[in-house]
């Protein structure tokens, strides 16, 4: 018997404390790793404030676009990817204000850029957008508001949740034990894990590509671009190793 989960009707939508919430967390662990690595403060304030920023401007500039400007900023939300953008953008910029800690800024946030994703899908699975395409398997979701238009969904936004969860974990480790290419390695995950499940998602229905995966593609190839030029660096491949 396949068993069905309907998600409770909302009055007031938990995503904001969701997606808000993302940021908190993320900026507390970040902070840390920064005091850690002798960040100064206001380096750290001045650096959390232009992530803040940044990624709610990318989150909605990325809507806009995708839509062709024919949507106002209320109707487009946020999204993760722009948001993603927004914030690697913004480590980017304070990385060039403040040079010598621009290694350990872009490393942070990178670790804690699948964390903040993961925690704003489980705001996407509360209310139902980003949903994933119709299915009547175990563990389908039927949401209120989309009873007549969609029927059951496969719940990509759990799935998706788990995934970033688990490369956020990698990410960490990774810190922790001081592994180098840090940066094209997590990129690299994300981008493979975003761009896989997006096939999972109501929105890539009837397309060869969606317009995240296609990103996920340049973003794929900007970390093997970050790889190559860190491995130049040290001589490795000129070396032959």
């Amino acid at each position: 018997m396949t068993t069905t989960i309907l998600m409770p009707e909302f009055t007031v939508s938990p995503y904001p404390y969701f997606f808000m919430g993302s940021f908190v967390v993320a900026l507390a662990i970040a902070s840390a790793m920064l005091r850690r690595d002798k960040i100064p403060t206001q380096i750290i304030v001045l650096n959390s404030m232009l992530v803040v920023l940044m990624s709610l401007f990318g989150a909605v500039m990325y809507g806009l676009i995708r839509s062709g400007f024919s949507k106002g900023i209320l109707e487009v939300g946020f999204s993760s990817l722009g948001g993603a953008i927004g914030l690697l953008l913004a480590c980017v910029i304070m990385g060039v204000i403040y040079p010598e800690g621009k290694n350990s800024l872009i490393s942070a946030f990178i670790v804690v850029l699948p964390l903040m994703y993961g925690i704003s899908k489980i705001g996407c699975f509360s209310i139902g957008c980003c949903r994933g395409i119709a299915y009547d398997g175990p563990l389908a979701i039927r949401y209120h508001n989309y009873v007549t238009q969609t029927g059951s969904v496969f719940p990509i936004q759990i799935v998706e949740s788990i995934t970033f969860m688990l490369i956020f974990s990698v990410a960490y480790t990774m810190y922790r034990k001081k592994k180098e290419l840090i940066t094209p390695v997590v990129l690299a995950l994300c981008s493979i894990g975003k761009f896989s499940l997006d096939f999972l998602r109501e929105e890539h229905v009837g397309k060869v590509l969606s317009t995240n995966q296609v990103v996920c593609i340049i973003f794929l190839i900007i970390s093997a671009l970050i790889y190559i030029i860190y491995k130049a660096k040290k001589g490795d491949i000129y070396n032959g190793t």
